[in-house]
C-alpha cells in the first residue's frame, strides 16, 4: 500500500490522532476512490502521476539545518497532500481535476521545502506544459522570494535539478520547459501574471484583500491545467481573503458546498479542544502539527508555551495562533485586567519621587472627552520598583453626560480626586500645561511623549515658553507595539506599582488588543463604549523609558523619526 493510502486509512481508523476536518479530508478521498469513473463522478487517481511529483519532489535537497544536503523525504502526510493534488484526473481529457488546492498547517511543519519544490515542478517539462509562468506570490515582493529563494536554494544543493535551471536576480529560468519563475508582491511593478501555469501563495493570512490573488487567477484562464497552491498557517483577520477560502473548504468538507476542483487539507485543533481547555494537551497537538516530532517536537513546543504564558496574553494567543493553527479576530480581549492587581502594591509615595528621573506620556482628548496622563518613575537611585503617577481631566460642564455615555460614576471618582474637574466644556489644554509644568518642576522629566493627532501646535508652543521636552509619537502600530508588548509583561509579572487607582483599573478592562498579521499589537477599545486614555498613556511613557532621549539633548520641542 501506498503511504498516502496507508496515511488515509490511519487516520480513517483513529491510529493517528487528528482532527474532525482531516477525517473529512479522508472520507472524502475514500469516497472519490469508490464513486471514480462513473456518470456522477467523472474523475479518476491516476497513482504514476502522483508518484511522478513525489519523485521529482524527493530529488530535492534540505538546504538548511542538520539535513542541509540531503534528499527532501516526504512524511506521509505531504505524500498525501501530493497524491491528491497532482494525482486526481479528469475522465474527459485526463488532465487534472484539481485547479486550487489549500493547506492549512502550523508553523514548522516543512511547508516551505513543499512549496518551493511544487513551483520547481510546475517550471518543469515533466508537467507537460510548454512555457509555463510559474509565480510566487506574497502581501510583499520580499515576503514571496522565500519562497523563491527557497527554490534556489533547493537548486543548488540537489545534484540531479542544479543543471536543469538557470537562475537570475529576480527569476529561475528551464531551457527545457522554456518557463520562468518569478516572486510577486502588491508592491512589485507589476501585480499582473500572464498565462499563469502555477501560482504558489505563501502566507495567505496575511493578505489583506484578494486584489493580488484574484489578479493572478485570472491569468491562468489561458491554461489547461494550472494550479493555484495555498499554503498558510492561520493568522489573525477573519474577515480577510484566506479565512473566506477556509469556511469555503470547511463547507466543501461538510457537504455544504460543492466543487470538485478544489483540494482541501486543513489541520487544526477541533472546537471542543478549546472549549474544555483540551488544547493544552499535548496528544492533540499533532491535530495541527502532523510533522511531529520530525521537524518539531512536543518538547519544543511546551517549551514556547511556557515562554508565551509568562510573557502575556498577546504573546499566548500568538503561540495558539502560529502553532497550533488556531484563527484568532484582530481585536482580541486582553487578559492584562486579570493580572493588573500584581501591580499593587500600595500607595505610591509622593515624597520619595520628588526630584526622581521620570517618562511622560499624554493622550489629549477630543474637544470635551477625558484627557489622560501617565508618568513613569522607573527604577533607580532611591526607587527599588517603578512608579506611576496617573492624571485624569474632564471638562467639568460634561461630567453628567459623559457618566451615561461611559455608564461609570466619574462624579465619585473627581470627589475622591482621581480626575481633576476644569472649568468649561472643552478640554482645556491650558490646565494640563500647568500641570505638565509643576511635574517637570517636582520630578525630573525626561521626556514626555504625546499624540501629534492632537497636542501638535499646543505642544510645539510648551516647548518654546516652557522648555518642556515633548516628543511627539504617532499612535501608530510600528510605533507602538515593542513598548505595548513590553507593558503587557510587566503587568503579568507585577512589576510596577500602580497605587490600586480605580480609573485606571476600570480602563484596563476596557482594553482588547489589535494584531496586524505580524503579530504586533497595540491597545484598542474594540465595540467598547469605555475609555481606553489612561492604559495609552501608560504605554506611551513606557516607549519613554525604553527610548530615552541623549543627554546633550537641550529643551525644546523636537520630533521622533521612526522608521515602519
Amino acid at each position: 500500500m501506498h503511504p498516502a493510502d496507508q496515511y488515509a486509512l490511519d487516520i480513517y481508523d483513529g491510529k493517528i490522532v487528528s482532527g474532525d476536518l482531516m477525517k473529512k479530508v479522508v472520507e472524502r478521498y475514500f469516497h472519490d476512490l469508490e464513486h471514480q469513473e462513473t456518470e456522477a463522478f467523472p474523475y479518476y487517481h491516476d497513482p504514476e502521476a502522483a508518484k511522478t511529483v513525489i519523485n521529482f519532489l524527493e530529488s530535492c535537497h534540505h538546504f538548511e539545518g542538520r539535513l542541509a544536503g540531503q534528499p527532501l523525504k516526504l512524511e506521509p502526510w505531504q505524500q498525501f497532500n501530493i497524491w491528491n493534488v497532482f494525482g486526481w484526473k479528469k475522465c474527459s481529457n485526463n488532465l487534472r481535476r484539481f485547479s486550487t488546492s489549500y493547506l492549512q498547517i502550523a508553523k514548522k511543519n516543512g511547508k516551505s521545502m513543499i512549496s518551493s519544490g511544487v513551483a520547481l515542478y510546475g517550471l518543469s517539462p515533466l508537467d507537460g506544459e510548454g512555457g509555463p509562468q510559474v509565480y510566487a506570490i506574497a502581501t510583499k515582493e520580499d515576503q514571496a522570494k522565500i519562497v523563491f529563494n527557497g527554490a534556489k536554494k533547493i537548486l543548488n544543493k540537489s545534484p540531479i535539478l542544479k543543471g536543469l535551471y538557470l537562475q537570475f536576480a529576480k527569476s529561475i529560468h528551464c531551457p527545457s520547459s522554456e518557463g520562468n519563475f518569478l516572486p510577486l508582491g502588491r508592491d512589485s511593478d507589476s501585480q499582473d501574471g500572464k498565462h499563469v501555469h502555477m501560482v504558489v501563495v505563501d502566507e495567505y493570512h496575511a493578505h489583506k484583500s484578494d486584489e493580488l490573488y484574484n489578479n493572478v487567477e485570472s491569468g491562468t484562464a489561458g491554461r489547461e491545467q494550472s494550479m493555484v497552491y495555498v499554503i498558510t498557517t492561520s493568522g489573525f483577520n477573519t474577515a480577510g481573503p484566506c479565512y473566506r477560502m477556509r469556511e469555503a473548504c470547511v463547507n466543501i468538507l461538510n457537504g455544504r458546498y460543492k466543487d470538485e476542483t478544489t483540494f482541501c487539507q486543513i489541520y487544526e485543533l477541533d472546537k471542543e479542544d478549546w472549549e474544555n481547555d483540551n488544547w493544552r494537551n499535548p496528544k492533540v497537538w499533532i491535530k495541527a502539527n502532523p510533522n511531529m516530532e520530525v521537524s518539531i517536537t512536543q518538547e519544543r513546543l511546551q517549551e514556547l508555551l511556557g515562554k508565551a504564558e509568562a510573557e502575556g496574553s498577546t504573546k499566548l494567543d500568538g503561540w495558539k495562533v502560529k502553532n497550533l493553527n488556531k484563527w484568532l479576530t484582530s481585536y482580541e480581549t486582553w487578559e492584562a485586567a486579570d493580572h493588573w492587581h500584581k501591580c499593587n502594591h500600595g500607595k505610591v509615595d509622593l515624597e520619595l519621587l520628588k526630584g526622581k528621573e521620570c517618562y511622560a506620556g499624554i493622550d489629549m482628548a477630543s474637544n470635551n472627552d477625558l484627557t489622560a496622563m501617565t508618568v513613569t518613575f522607573p527604577v533607580q537611585p532611591g526607587i527599588e520598583l517603578t512608579q506611576k503617577l496617573y492624571y485624569f481631566f474632564m471638562p467639568k460642564d460634561n461630567v453628567k453626560a459623559k457618566q451615561s455615555q461611559h455608564k461609570v460614576d466619574y462624579q465619585k471618582w473627581i470627589e475622591l480626586g482621581y480626575i481633576e474637574a476644569t472649568e468649561g466644556n472643552i478640554t482645556d489644554t491650558a490646565y494640563v500645561r500647568k500641570k505638565l509644568n509643576e511635574i517637570a518642576n517636582t520630578y525630573v522629566l525626561k521626556v514626555a511623549h504625546y499624540d501629534p493627532y492632537m497636542l501638535k501646535n499646543e505642544a510645539a508652543v510648551w516647548a518654546e515658553e516652557d522648555e518642556l521636552p515633548l516628543v511627539e509619537l504617532a499612535q501608530s502600530i510600528g510605533y507602538l507595539a515593542e513598548p505595548t508588548k513590553e507593558y503587557e509583561k510587566q503587568i503579568f509579572a507585577g512589576k510596577f506599582n500602580h497605587g490600586g487607582n480605580p480609573v485606571m483599573s476600570w480602563m484596563i478592562g476596557n482594553c482588547v488588543m489589535y494584531r496586524d498579521p505580524n503579530l504586533n499589537f497595540k491597545i484598542h477599545k474594540g465595540k467598547s463604549s469605555g475609555k481606553v486614555d489612561g492604559p495609552v498613556s501608560d504605554v506611551m511613557s513606557v516607549y519613554g523609558t525604553m527610548n530615552p532621549p541623549e543627554e546633550e539633548s537641550v529643551p525644546g520641542f523636537y520630533s521622533i523619526k521612526v522608521n515602519d
